[in-house]
């Protein structure tokens, strides 16, 4: 039962004292046979000398009102229910709420109080319902709830639940660190409220997530798809994400669960083998080249293409090595080049480095025993980057070729370019 004012006084002017009191015993039976027959809903009023003037059933067996008065000893005597709800009425509230024990256990009373006042007598009503389930159901919700949150937090993957109007209900602490949302101030936001408190870069995920969040709702149809979430720090996320809509009986919307399982590493490990098959294909197809062709001269710009293409690189040349007798240097000659377009192959450059120099002495050491040097351009020491600076190359790989175990001349390949990579395992192939 609700209600919606907190009476605090009700004064009766003009009424006769037994008239302006509950009904007692005998008198105004069909009201008695009414307050009688409430069920957990217990009825009393007191005098001014706190002395108990009415009582319904319920009222007197949770204040033991029929029980024989015990004669005082001369220990102190156990607080009984009905000092407890006098105590609380000396504070003059107008409701409050009392506990008990029956039979070991706790019972709870949601209690209301009102002053029944006239010239000649002042009486108290006090009603009070047993809200003893409510607060077990409401005490069982929040450990349903805790216990849930506990089984999202220990899951490895990104997990939501959100309302029926699409407003985040529990998120667990990986989805939240993920997005950096403030664990205390998501709950009952939507997508739209919380993008204004996130990293920018996290917009279009949320804006998408708004529009998939509608199709499954639409749809009723578990959802799933591939989604790239791109991160702050210039890194990127690939999430399995699942949505599946719950409705009511009536067919209206009530919960939408959401799970993200992060596929990031096993993206990028097929990557990884699709890039490496394409480079074994490559492989392949200039060995067949070379092999097939009357002269390798014929065919090596299309290898140097192929090469280029399937280890997503930029530009590539073929070098033969030049050992000048009259100078104190081993230096080089482009033979063949081949660029993608936009691009151009630095050939003055090449064939300015020095390979005797001193700085380039890790490089000639690795190439003579015919090892490749593969480098991002920012990772070479100060003292190699120094004689690339003319290169805009970002990525830089030098593969050396022998011809009856000397070292001939080296193929360069640069990527000049930050939006691929490739791994040394790739270039091993």
């Amino acid at each position: 039962m609700q209600h919606s004012k907190k009476i605090q006084s009700l004064e009766v002017e003009d009424v006769k004292a037994i008239e302006a009191q509950l009904p007692l015993h005998g008198q105004h039976p069909m009201a008695l046979q009414l307050l009688d027959a409430l069920h957990e809903v217990a009825v009393l009023t007191l005098n001014d000398d706190n002395e108990v003037s009415y009582a319904n059933p319920f009222a007197r067996l949770i204040f033991n009102l029929d029980a024989p008065k015990v004669k005082a000893r001369k220990h102190k005597p156990t607080k009984s229910n009905l000092y407890y709800l006098l105590e609380k009425l000396q504070e003059q509230p107008s409701e409050f709420t009392l506990q008990y024990a029956v039979d070991s256990q706790v019972r709870t009373l949601k209690a209301y109080a009102i002053d029944l006042i006239n010239q000649k007598t002042h009486q108290q009503l006090v009603y009070m319902f047993d809200t003893t389930s409510l607060v077990l159901s409401d005490l069982k919700l929040r450990e349903t709830e805790a216990l849930l949150q506990v089984l999202i937090d220990t899951s490895p993957d990104y997990i939501c639940i959100k309302d029926g109007n699409n407003r985040w209900l529990k998120a667990n602490q990986k989805l939240l660190s993920l997005f950096q949302i403030n664990p205390e101030s998501y709950a009952h936001q939507t997508n739209v409220d919380l993008a204004t408190t996130i990293h920018p870069v996290f917009n279009n995920a949320f804006q998408y997530s708004e529009k998939s969040d509608e199709t499954t709702w639409r749809t009723q149809k578990a959802y799933r798809n591939e989604e790239i979430i791109y991160l702050p720090q210039g890194t990127e996320k690939t999430l399995d994400v699942s949505k599946i809509a719950t409705f009511n009986s009536d067919a209206s919307r009530q919960h939408l669960v959401i799970y993200a399982q992060d596929i990031s590493e096993q993206k990028f490990i097929e990557k990884q083998l699709q890039n490496r098959s394409a480079i074994l294909d490559a492989l392949i197809s200039c060995d067949w080249l070379l092999h097939s062709s009357d002269s390798w001269h014929a065919v090596a710009k299309t290898v140097l293409q192929q090469s280029c293409l399937a280890l997503r690189f930029t530009r590539a040349a073929i070098l033969k090595n030049l050992k000048q007798a009259d100078e104190n240097g081993t230096y080089s000659k482009v033979l063949y080049q081949w660029a993608t377009t936009g691009f151009t192959v630095p050939i003055n450059n090449f064939e300015a480095i020095n390979f005797d120099d001193t700085r380039l002495s890790r490089w000639k050491d690795i190439l003579q025993k015919g090892s490749p040097v593969f480098s991002e351009i920012a990772d070479l020491p100060a003292e190699e980057r120094l004689l690339l600076k003319q290169h805009d190359a970002t990525c830089i790989a030098i593969v050396p070729l022998f011809v009856e175990n000397a070292w001939w001349g080296n193929i360069v390949i640069e990527r000049c370019y930050d939006t691929d990579k490739t791994s040394s395992q790739e270039l091993g192939s």
